[in-house]
């Protein structure tokens, strides 16, 4: 396992080019990169990357049950995983690029991390134009479980950063400050068609509500979000739909 620090480039000092062609150079290898998200600083490797994902389970400490998220540079990348259910177009036209996760069934061979022992990929088409960016050198496809190990809090921010897990990584892309607030809400499909949420998050299930006619079933238990942080109540909607005229 790797010891030595991390490298770190920055967005500012560095520029968009050389942050990218680092990316590229640390997935080929294998490697485990932190990287921004509109949410939280995450850790990414290709998705399709057996060996990288290994590692990045036994980095965070991460329980083997727990599928890894996804994150896509666009929507072409999310449907090579699977068909995107019609009774999710409503949702993805209001908040993709956003922090709205999908549960997809995939078609196909895809690594078990990615599911766990459940039957789906939770995927989403990031906020962050700059991870969407790192998920294009990456294949289109990366993870986006959090930076932090398993059971710490998530970073959103470098300085915030667990400086064991910088230790195991290979490259630190910092970006300055995200968002935070919380993580992606997570919606699925029911056998009978109906939108369900099964993680709620950054986008309120009355938003979700609005868009789809109905109030969708909550599915998760209710209390606070594994890795939100508090202090940020905003709809995310509101707050981005004027960015989006």
């Amino acid at each position: 396992m790797k010891s030595s620090s991390a490298r770190w480039v920055r967005l500012t000092s560095d520029g968009r080019d050389v942050v990218l062609h680092a990316a590229a150079q640390a997935f080929a290898r294998h490697g485990l990169v932190i990287f921004p998200t509109e949410t939280f600083y995450g850790l990414a490797v290709p998705a399709n990357d057996y060996e990288a994902l290994q590692k990045l389970v036994v980095v965070k400490a991460r329980d083997a049950a727990k599928p890894i998220p996804v994150i896509a540079a666009s929507r072409t990348d999310v449907e090579r995983v699977g068909p995107i259910p019609t009774a999710l177009e409503p949702l993805i036209r209001a908040f993709w690029p956003g922090p709205l996760s999908i549960a997809l069934t995939p078609v196909g061979q895809w690594p078990q991390a990615l599911t766990a022992t459940g039957k789906d990929i939770g995927i989403r088409v990031a906020g962050h134009a700059l991870a969407r960016e790192i998920a294009a050198v990456g294949g289109g496809l990366i993870t986006a479980t959090s930076a932090n190990l398993a059971g710490l809090p998530a970073a959103a921010r470098p300085d915030e950063l667990d400086p064991e897990l910088v230790r195991l990584v290979d490259l630190v892309i910092d970006a300055g400050a995200c968002t935070g607030g919380l993580p992606s809400t997570v919606v699925a499909v029911t056998p009978n068609g109906a939108v369900e949420v099964r993680r709620p998050g950054a986008v309120a299930t009355s938003e979700l509500a609005r868009l789809i006619g109905y109030t969708p079933r909550v599915k998760s238990a209710t209390g606070p979000v594994p890795g939100s942080v508090s202090g940020n109540g905003r709809s995310y909607l509101s707050s981005t739909m004027s960015e989006r005229r």
